[in-house]
């Protein structure tokens, strides 16, 4: 265990000054000690909704820019694949606006 954590939540590296000559940890006060899982999971927890919700956002807007030269009006695409191009474009921006979000979210399959 080369971590510990203290009261306050913060986490620091176990060095050799925190074991004493018998092996014992000489932690500070209401200190424990924690695993290298523990410790991970404490340096990276899980993101917050509106973290999340960003990210998820700005992989949308990717996904948009990779088809926004299919929409301007001088590219040459059929009538059938332009509008499936628009159902999913709507669908990506629908995302937001679903129940789970940003939980659970279904990516649209680009249309052929």
């Amino acid at each position: 265990m080369p971590y510990f954590q203290c009261t306050n939540g913060s986490l620091h590296f176990l060095s050799a000054d925190d074991i004493s000559r018998d092996g014992v940890l000489l932690l500070p006060e209401g200190a424990k000690a924690v695993t290298d899982i523990v410790a991970a999971a404490i340096q990276s927890p899980e993101p917050s909704n509106t973290e999340l919700a960003a990210e998820l956002r700005q992989r949308r807007g990717e996904l948009l820019a990779e088809t926004d030269y299919l929409m301007t009006p001088d590219y040459p695409i059929d009538a059938a694949k332009l509008a499936a191009m628009k159902s999913y474009r709507q669908a990506l921006r629908d995302i937001p606006g679903k129940p789970d979000f940003p939980k659970q979210v279904v990516w649209p399959q680009l249309p052929n």
